[in-house]
């Protein structure tokens, strides 16, 4: 499941719900909403990769027969697998062990978000792709996205970071973004790979892709009490219900001293985002 080819389009990615879903089942979307196209190609000498084709195009190739005989999540995960190399912009640079690893979390975080596995059913998917390749711990990468620890630490790096314009975590230049000014963000929330610095100077990450309104307010209720135990009686802070037709809930807390602001919303989508905006 190695990430190929010389670039692709950031993806967002859209789940087809239901283990019995038919796989592939073109679920990839590009930075426009566009699909990433699935291919079906029982050659390969592996089960699946993301790639791009030699007019340009942005592919994920399936070797459905290769896993003709595993279950219905096994078949998902692969295929988020791949697509997490288009979602995180793997097809962007030299293979490597990290993007891999990267690519087993964000498959498996998109899998237990959409309800496609249940996590107590985790352990047992883990069991079954290690039969054909060593993983991480699946578990532990829903898990870290809500580890207050971590998160305090990397709250604490990004107001570090702001505070001297992103300098320190500027990564590559998001150069297919329509909008000139993206970079990707070498610092990530955790459990989170695809956090980006935008052109008017912040930082922005979507952390949260639920299937439905319930699963979007349960993330969103266990990362805001983080968020408020970070903060101290510099930060003023409020919320609203419901204040946009784009929105669910919307938080914000705005250092009276800098006039930094943090955000984090749930969306109408169901998924969540994080703003960091240092002093203007």
């Amino acid at each position: 499941m190695r990430a190929a080819g010389l670039g692709a389009l950031v993806a967002s990615i859209v789940v087809v719900t239901g283990a019995n879903a038919q796989v592939p089942f073109n679920a990839c979307l590009d930075r426009r909403d566009q699909p990433i196209k699935a291919v079906v190609d029982n050659t390969l000498p592996y089960a699946g990769v993301a790639t791009i084709t030699v007019d340009g195009v942005p592919v994920i190739l399936y070797n459905k027969q290769a896993l003709s005989r595993s279950s219905p999540q096994a078949r998902h995960f692969v295929y988020l697998h791949e697509c997490g190399h288009h979602a995180l912009r793997h097809v962007w640079k030299d293979p490597s062990r990290v993007w891999e690893m990267e690519a087993d979390c964000w498959a498996i975080q998109q899998m237990v978000e959409q309800g496609l596995i249940k996590k107590r059913k985790v352990d047992e998917l883990q069991a079954e792709i290690g039969m054909y390749r060593g993983l991480g711990s699946l578990k532990g990468c829903v898990e870290v996205k809500t580890d207050q620890d971590l998160w305090r630490r990397s709250l604490d790096l990004l107001t570090l970071a702001g505070a001297h314009k992103f300098d320190a975590i500027r990564g590559d230049p998001i150069v297919e973004a329509e909008e000139r000014g993206f970079f990707e963000s070498t610092l990530d929330l955790p459990g989170i790979f695809n956090c980006e610095l935008t052109p008017e100077e912040s930082f922005s990450c979507k952390i949260f892709n639920g299937r439905d309104e319930k699963a979007a307010l349960k993330h969103y209720h266990k990362v805001l009490p983080i968020i408020q135990s970070w903060l101290t009686d510099d930060w003023l802070t409020f919320e609203r219900v419901r204040a946009r037709p784009t929105e669910l809930r919307r938080f914000v807390a705005q250092d009276i001293q800098s006039g930094s602001l943090i955000t984090l919303v749930a969306t109408s989508a169901y998924d969540i985002r994080f703003r960091y905006q240092p002093t203007p």
